[in-house]
């Protein structure tokens, strides 16, 4: 995934203590030698971008796949949780589409604790419109810093379509399935894209927030 930062100044800064929210709720993936971004959206249930996990939907069991919640660095205050299974839009799986880029995951319980028990889930946020000009924020696990810790940035809504918010947010790879949230901690679109002058995500529409609801757990 090609994504760069898109100011002259990276507006991005290193989240100190990744335990206060929204910040625990904001996990590091590790998928089998990729990594990415995602957030605790229920009790077992992490919301991401559909390319992090799209290779490992039909094995989310080895040792090298993993979900770690408020990660910073070699420090995992909530220790380390295993994916149950992998939710993609079929529409994804059958034609990969920056349209449709979003996944759900179902999270096993980390000694007899739900994801969702041991940091608090952020609300998804139906969102068919948006703003322009509204602030954003977007906290997450970028490929260029130091390894596994978390940084987050906000940046305004530029433009929208049916099924992407844009927003002159920093970003990078890693950055990936990231939340994209507004003043209040409420989701409105998933990080996916670096696309030059702007970047984008996956808007919780109609469409997504149903598919989100029917994978919720």
């Amino acid at each position: 995934q090609r994504q760069m930062c898109i100011r002259d100044s990276d507006s991005r800064v290193r989240v100190a203590d990744t335990t206060l929210a929204p910040y625990n709720s904001t996990v590091f993936i590790a998928a089998d030698g990729a990594s990415g971004s995602g957030a605790v959206i229920g009790k077992n249930t992490v919301l991401t971008a559909a390319h992090v996990v799209k290779n490992i939907r039909t094995n989310p069991n080895k040792d090298s796949i993993y979900v770690i919640p408020g990660r910073d660095g070699s420090k995992l205050p909530y220790g380390k949780f295993k994916i149950e299974s992998v939710y993609i839009p079929q529409s994804y799986i059958d034609n990969p589409s920056v349209d449709r880029d979003i996944a759900v995951l179902t999270i096993k319980s980390l000694d007899n604790k739900g994801i969702g028990d041991v940091v608090p889930t952020l609300p998804v946020k139906l969102t068919n419109s948006v703003t322009i000009g509204q602030t954003l924020k977007t906290s997450g696990y970028p490929g260029d810093k130091a390894w596994g810790t978390m940084w987050t940035t906000q940046g305004s809504i530029l433009k929208e379509t049916k099924t992407r918010v844009y927003y002159d947010i920093d970003t990078i790879g890693g950055q990936s399935g990231s939340p994209v949230y507004n003043s209040t901690n409420e989701i409105i679109a998933v990080h996916t894209t670096g696309a030059g002058s702007s970047n984008f995500g996956t808007k919780v529409n109609d469409e997504y927030y149903q598919f989100i609801n029917d994978h919720l757990s």
